[in-house]
């Protein structure tokens, strides 16, 4: 069987299966990969951070680009790269799934990292997002540098604060 036989939407598989697919996808695939910061999220928005990292990590590919295919929207592209913006691409196109897979496995490691630095918010188990623990840490210790302003839960923290 196929590597690509088992992948899937990056949030039905469990952190294992994502890793062992990702390096499998490494393997076989070119791959540009890009991430904005929080300051950029909360100067610019999540729609235009987004929009730049996926614009970003197509110059890393450079001329190996033929067309692409996003999850969700379209991109603003030179007219000779076709592009497809897919809903829900990551449950109709294994080529979306796979590179859901790359940005999942690559933002946990970030966060195992952040976690280092920024100790107290469970970062590593809990990956950023607003699980219970993760909300009583920020209510306990405030919003670091890391954290969004701009999304809700870290607004209201700072704003109680």
């Amino acid at each position: 069987m196929a590597w690509f036989d088992d992948v899937d939407d990056s949030k039905k598989l469990s952190a294992p299966e994502r890793e062992r697919l990702a390096k499998l996808i490494l393997q076989d695939a070119a791959v540009g990969l890009a991430m904005s910061p929080a300051s950029r999220i909360d100067s610019a928005g999540i729609a235009t951070a987004t929009r730049e990292a996926m614009l970003a990590a197509l110059n890393v590919l450079g001329s190996r680009v033929d067309g692409i295919l996003v999850d969700g929207f379209a991109l603003p592209l030179p007219d000779d790269i076709p592009q497809l913006a897919l809903t829900r691409g990551d449950q109709v196109s294994i080529s979306v799934s796979a590179a859901s897979i790359i940005a999942k496995v690559a933002r946990d490691e970030v966060m195992r990292r952040l976690d280092n630095q920024h100790s107290g918010y469970g970062l590593a188990r809990n990956k950023g997002y607003g699980t219970p623990k993760h909300l009583a840490a920020l209510r306990q210790i405030g919003p670091s540098p890391i954290h969004r302003r701009t999304f809700r839960n870290v607004e209201k923290v700072a704003e109680a604060s």
